[in-house]
């Protein structure tokens, strides 16, 4: 039976929200706890990708002291920085690992779990794809294909998507769904649209 971790990556520096995305108000919590919330149940262990300008951001979201924080050990170097801090945290005793964004309003248990029953014997990563886009960072990798993170931006490559040259990548896609489980919000009006969609669905009362 394959084990789970996650890493979720939360160093970003929203410039195009004005904020730090990870601590905008979602209910009666943050957008991160949010995500953490709904990976906790699944996965054995967590770790959580920083910047070092977000020293005081796991004592205001109240972040569990289990749950491991990779601080970006270079500034602005994009997500691929925070798949590579996380290597070296990574549990020897689990498989695969999910990388998650912490813009993920619409993420839920049930899609995560999809992307584990679709993880086979032969297959390196599996990812969400909608509108025919395929999300790096709404994806469930083999840990050996992460431990690549380093060795990429050594060679100066950036991009998360490299992670998956001459992997077998399987694609999940989205587009079914009623919810948009791999969209992301980058702006204000994106937030609060998601916002605004998800306590409309909340309010519907099935016949």
């Amino acid at each position: 039976m394959e084990t789970y971790g996650a890493i979720i990556l939360a160093g970003g520096r929203s410039t195009r929200m004005g904020s730090d995305k990870a601590a905008l108000p979602f209910g009666a919590k943050r957008l991160l706890n949010h995500v953490i919330e709904i990976v906790r149940p699944i996965v054995s262990h967590v770790v959580v990708a920083l910047n070092r300008d977000q020293y005081i951001l796991p004592r205001l979201l109240d972040l569990e002291e289990d749950i491991d924080i990779a601080w970006d050990s270079k500034d602005r170097q994009g997500p691929l920085q925070g798949i590579a801090d996380a290597v070296s945290l990574l549990k020897k005793d689990i498989d695969c690992y999910y990388v998650l964004s912490c813009d993920l309003p619409f993420l839920s248990a049930q899609w995560m779990l999809h992307l584990a029953d679709r993880m086979s014997a032969g297959t390196d990563v599996v990812c969400t794809t909608m509108d025919g886009i395929s999300n790096p960072l709404l994806a469930l990798y083999r840990k050996k294909v992460l431990k690549q993170a380093p060795v990429l931006l050594r060679q100066n490559q950036f991009r998360p998507i490299k992670l998956w040259d001459k992997r077998n990548v399987m694609q999940a896609n989205a587009d079914f769904n009623k919810l948009p489980y791999g969209m992301g919000v980058n702006t204000r009006e994106e937030f609060i649209q998601a916002l605004n969609f998800l306590n409309h669905q909340s309010s519907i009362v099935p016949n």
